[in-house]
């Protein structure tokens, strides 16, 4: 009875070991994924429920490897959009701050080279919108610029 045993285990060894060996390679290769290397796949061989697994496995990976490239080039566009759209954004505001800073002091707002009106209309104008403009851009105190004047700075 010994000695059949030892037959019967000499015989079944190398298929054993076999399958033992495709579980292994599969087994790592999971893990070398898990860790982040997704572009890792497994061999698939033969037919069996080890092959499947594999299979299946591969085509997930696979998969999913798409969608991280998809999702990666999304945040890269939308990068770009939020520079495009910030840059777009800074350009007015930078010409109206640039207004600001060169606008003449407040005792010498009113041009006499105007007529009283135009002079009237100048200087409601410049209360009324650009305070908002620049509050906007992150001016700080429009009344600031409008006293301290170009040569206060």
């Amino acid at each position: 009875m010994g000695l059949a045993g030892l037959a019967v285990m000499v015989g079944v060894f190398p298929i054993a070991r076999r399958l033992t060996q495709r579980l292994e390679s599969l087994q790592r290769g999971v893990q070398r994924w898990g860790e982040g290397h997704l572009d890792e796949r497994v061999p698939v061989a033969g037919s069996d429920e080890v092959a499947d697994l594999s299979r299946h496995f591969n085509a997930a990976a696979a998969r999913i490897e798409e969608l991280m490239q998809g999702q990666a080039a999304l945040l890269q566009s939308q990068k770009s959009l939020l520079a495009n759209a910030s840059h777009e954004l800074r350009s007015p505001l930078a010409r109206i701050r640039m207004a600001l800073e060169l606008m003449p002091p407040r005792s010498a707002a009113a041009p006499a080279a105007l007529p009283p009106r135009g002079r009237r209309r100048l200087g409601a104008a410049r209360r009324r919108r650009v305070p908002r403009f620049a509050r906007a851009g992150g001016c700080g105190d429009p009344a600031q610029h409008r006293r301290a004047g170009p040569a206060g700075r």
